[in-house]
């Protein structure tokens, strides 16, 4: 919807593909595209009708969950799953699902970052603490190759200070 959002009813058009997409998978019996639910989900939220988004959400978070290994959505469409999972409320599974992102790429300060957000969100301080101080030194260490370490270094510095400026608030721990 972003490449042609000037053009001539482009929501509508991106509305009625989205919705046909989920229309043609929701009736298999065996669910293994989430990304029809992630962008009808994605669309709902930009039109801000976040009580629609939730459940697709939920949907597109059942087919990665029930995916066989290495069967699921890429690494990009869980990433993008787990954002939408911290838009409308459910932190709990972003960090789930962060977490095994992580494990699967360690290399990735962004997944790093989106962990430490999802944590914080979650009220997971203890989580969020260790996994933002990690990517800290991954970002420090030669061997981060990231062209983009600086960017990503400011940001995580700055979420390392939100998720202190929580503990001290007395947030939860984990």
């Amino acid at each position: 919807m972003t490449d042609m959002c000037d053009e001539p009813e482009a929501e509508e058009r991106c509305e009625a593909l989205a919705t046909e997409a989920v229309g043609l998978v929701s009736g298999l019996d065996s669910q293994t595209l989430a990304e029809p639910y992630q962008t009808l989900a994605s669309l709902r939220l930009s039109q801000q009708r976040p009580e629609e988004a939730h459940p697709l959400v939920r949907k597109a978070l059942g087919v990665v969950n029930d995916a066989e290994e290495g069967a699921g959505p890429s690494a990009d469409a869980r990433a993008a799953i787990a954002k939408l999972c911290m838009e409308v409320g459910e932190s709990d599974d972003a960090v789930e699902l962060l977490q095994a992102l992580r494990v699967e790429d360690e290399d990735s300060l962004e997944i790093w970052y989106l962990l430490g957000c999802a944590a914080l969100q979650a009220d997971e301080l203890d989580v969020a603490a260790e996994e933002v101080a990690a990517a800290l030194a991954y970002a420090a260490a030669d061997r981060c190759t990231d062209p983009q370490k600086g960017e990503w270094r400011v940001q995580l510095l700055e979420l390392q200070g939100d998720v202190a400026q929580a503990q001290q608030e007395g947030g939860g721990a984990s």
